[in-house]
């Protein structure tokens, strides 16, 4: 109920005296950040982007002066040109990027976005984006994960996820911001085991 259609719904389930409750529950937001590792300054839920391109721009522009992580949603389509908006508008910012959290073909990164606009996330599902805040360099500077744990997300994806071995390396490399060879080495180094 954080997006559309949600809110409408409980707006007039509060006109009709409809008893309207909190229940923990699956949110693209709360679940993107809490894997961010952002600063501790807060963050504000802007919702989906301006369909139009000049709109779009435009409402970028409106976030210039937000000094705290944004949240954005963004469907599949328009992904690539709305991070080239934010690059052009907000400029060197880094970036997570969630698909489908919680679900079977789960995608999520952390990485400059000058590495989202070289190699961008799978078109499947909507996008939830976590800019962080201007010259925030946690998350670009972390360190590459252990190759157990780099081999694991391989096999998760490739096994449970459904994908093949080759797009199951780029999408892996892409989550921890390594290159393909590193991946690939991992998974040569830790094979699954036969169940």
């Amino acid at each position: 109920a954080i997006s559309d259609p949600g809110p409408r719904l409980v707006a007039a389930a509060q006109r009709e005296a409809i008893s309207v409750l909190p229940i923990p529950g699956a949110s693209a937001v709360t679940a993107a950040v809490s894997a961010a590792g952002l600063p501790s300054e807060g963050f504000t839920f802007v919702g989906f982007t301006p369909h139009r391109s000049n709109d779009r721009k435009r409402w970028v522009q409106g976030l210039r002066t937000l000094n705290f992580a944004l949240i954005v949603y963004e469907a599949p389509h328009r992904i690539q040109q709305t991070l080239a908006d934010i690059r052009e508008e907000l400029g060197e910012r880094t970036v997570a990027i969630g698909r489908e959290l919680t679900k079977a073909y789960e995608f999520y990164g952390v990485r400059p976005i000058g590495g989202w606009i070289e190699d961008p996330p799978p078109k499947q599902g909507e996008f939830v984006l976590v800019i962080f805040p201007p010259n925030e360099e946690a998350a670009a500077d972390r360190p590459a994960p252990d190759a157990a744990t780099i081999a694991d997300t391989f096999w998760q994806l490739t096994h449970d996820g459904g994908i093949g071995r080759r797009e199951g390396v780029r999408a892996v490399a892409r989550q921890f911001n390594v290159s393909t060879k590193v991946v690939f080495d991992a998974v040569e180094a830790h094979p699954k085991s036969v169940e």
